[in-house]
């Protein structure tokens, strides 16, 4: 569980520094020696276990990055909203968030399945959306996927690798798959099974 931890604190710690360092860029080089203050959207879902740690991961992170960043005169403020896994929510929230608050950019939603609502937001404010939700199932055809303002930071390969190294270690050659059924499993078992063809594993 604390490797768990430590793995999402640094990864939205990583998310952090992109809008630290956006947020610049939308302030521009004639607000650098006054503090800025830079609104940032965030949709996650206090009922899931990623809403929860990625909230407390995204707080310790922008603490962490103002003790190493002392010299930035530009502030995130966080205007947190909880999507309840409701995708409509989600798009509602994200139109609150952009019109209200003028927000320079949204972290998530945390799903792909929430993600094509408000991606359509986003196109239209052009107001970038930072998911960290898991690509959608290949069968997935929404155009809104490739959108421009969607910048996705997940990245299940490295779990992939993971899983194909330690069966290549101990040379086994059949393994059984076992995953969850919803858009992250679908998402990942086409590359989970190429991966093992790779190693010649059925």
């Amino acid at each position: 569980m604390k490797e768990k931890s430590i793995y999402w604190r640094e990864f939205f710690g990583r998310i952090v520094v992109m809008v630290g360092i956006w947020s610049r860029i939308v302030c521009g080089a004639d607000q650098i020696k006054q503090t800025s203050v830079v609104n940032v959207g965030v949709i996650l879902s206090s009922s899931s276990w990623v809403g929860k740690m990625g909230l407390s991961c995204i707080n310790l992170s922008l603490t962490d990055f103002y003790s190493s960043n002392p010299h930035y005169n530009t502030k995130i403020l966080l205007h947190i909203n909880d999507s309840n896994d409701d995708p409509l929510l989600a798009a509602s929230q994200a139109l609150e968030l952009i019109e209200k608050s003028e927000v320079k950019a949204i972290l998530g939603p945390e799903s792909s399945f929430q993600a094509p609502y408000t991606i359509q937001l986003s196109e239209k404010f052009k107001v970038p959306l930072i998911s960290f939700a898991p690509p959608p199932p290949p069968a997935s055809t929404s155009s809104n996927l490739n959108s421009p303002y969607l910048l996705r930071v997940y990245n299940h390969f490295s779990q992939i690798y993971a899983i194909r190294d330690i069966i290549k270690t101990f040379e086994w050659k059949q393994v059984v798959t076992i995953y969850q059924d919803d858009e992250f499993g679908q998402s990942i078992v086409l590359d989970l099974i190429h991966a093992l063809q790779v190693n010649s594993s059925n």
